[in-house]
């Protein structure tokens, strides 16, 4: 038994709901943005923890990167979704 199923049956874990649903565009876009931007995290975060990268000179550029490559669309589709749903 995984750690999660263990804590499920002991309801040690809080109910993820409500469950946010998109439409077919909607999740297109954020699989494939989500790639992107999971790919330059990694990176980026390797960088950051082995000093390539420094967080007080190279933040806000980092969050710049991360805006160019989707995340703001990601953010909004999901409170749009959020929004729609708790009308």
């Amino acid at each position: 038994m995984t750690f999660l199923e263990n804590s499920e049956r002991s309801n040690e874990t809080l109910n993820n709901s409500p469950k946010l649903i998109l439409n077919d565009t909607s999740i297109e876009i954020v699989s494939t943005t989500s790639e992107d931007l999971l790919a330059y995290v990694n990176d980026a975060s390797e960088k950051f923890i082995t000093g390539e990268l420094d967080i007080e000179e190279d933040w806000d550029e980092y969050i710049s990167d991360l805006n160019d490559l989707g995340y703001t669309i990601i953010e909004r589709i999901w409170n749009n979704a959020w929004i729609e749903q708790n009308k």
